[in-house]
């Protein structure tokens, strides 16, 4: 928890710097870049036939619902990702991970700094190479904690620059937490209130695992960590991460 204060302390202070002084070049926050979120459109770069493209198209046709969209092929993305009217929505792999990633567009060198390009959030959602099926099966929770994201951190700052970590500050009071991966992953097929399941994401090399805490029923994120896999239990989770969380009120179940 201390660490998670520093880095809201640390995130503060950068805000504080992202002032205009006087003969020198106008800063924005991200919260001012994401002002026109909701109204501009979202590119969905997903026009591929994978598998996982095909299941991710289909989730976004019924669950997007904070931006005006449209799906767009992949060889368009060079060509939209300059352009700061958009928002684009894609996979992209980045150290053995797959994420659904979400950015804006625009021209790094634009002299406007509120027109520059800029990753807006990213989800590890399965391992390169290796698709287990986990993936598929909670593509509806990713795709609402990507909204949420992005929609927090177009009303705050301190959501903006924190990311996905922020979510770790959140009580977990009534919350059950599932560790076994059989039941977990009924309990969220069933929609089940107040009930927390892990996702667990591996790197292709196995050296580094994203471990996440998602609702059942919402969808809301509770707990988002990355690290080098070393303590953890066979839960995927640290054993300190557990005590975090029974610190949080969650009880937790096998």
């Amino acid at each position: 928890m201390r660490s998670i204060m520093k880095h809201f302390t640390l995130t503060a202070s950068l805000i504080l710097l992202c002032i205009q002084l006087p003969g020198q070049v106008k800063l924005y926050t991200k919260k001012a870049m994401l002002s026109d979120f909701t109204t501009n459109p979202t590119r969905m770069i997903v026009g591929g036939q994978s598998p996982l493209e095909i299941a991710l198209r289909s989730e976004i046709s019924s669950r997007w619902r904070v931006s005006p969209f449209e799906f767009r092929d992949g060889t368009e993305y060079q060509k939209l990702k300059t352009d700061n009217g958009n928002y684009l929505l894609s996979l992209k792999t980045d150290g053995g991970v797959v994420f659904i990633f979400l950015e804006k567009g625009g021209k790094a060198d634009n002299a406007d700094r509120k027109k520059i390009p800029f990753e807006v959030t990213r989800l590890p959602i399965a391992t390169e190479n290796g698709l287990s099926g986990d993936e598929t099966i909670f593509l509806s929770a990713f795709l609402d904690i990507i909204q949420e994201q992005a929609i927090a951190a177009a009303d705050s700052d301190i959501s903006a620059y924190s990311g996905l970590i922020s979510c770790n500050l959140k009580k977990m009071n009534g919350k059950t937490v599932i560790l076994n991966k059989e039941r977990a992953t009924e309990a969220f097929l069933a929609g089940a209130s107040d009930i927390l399941v892990p996702v667990i994401v591996l790197s292709s090399d196995s050296k580094t695992c994203y471990r996440m805490l998602v609702d059942a029923n919402t969808h809301e994120l509770f707990h988002y960590a990355k690290g080098r896999i070393k303590d953890n239990t066979p839960s995927g989770f640290t054993a300190a991460e557990l005590k975090s969380f029974q610190k949080r009120h969650a009880e937790l179940v096998e």
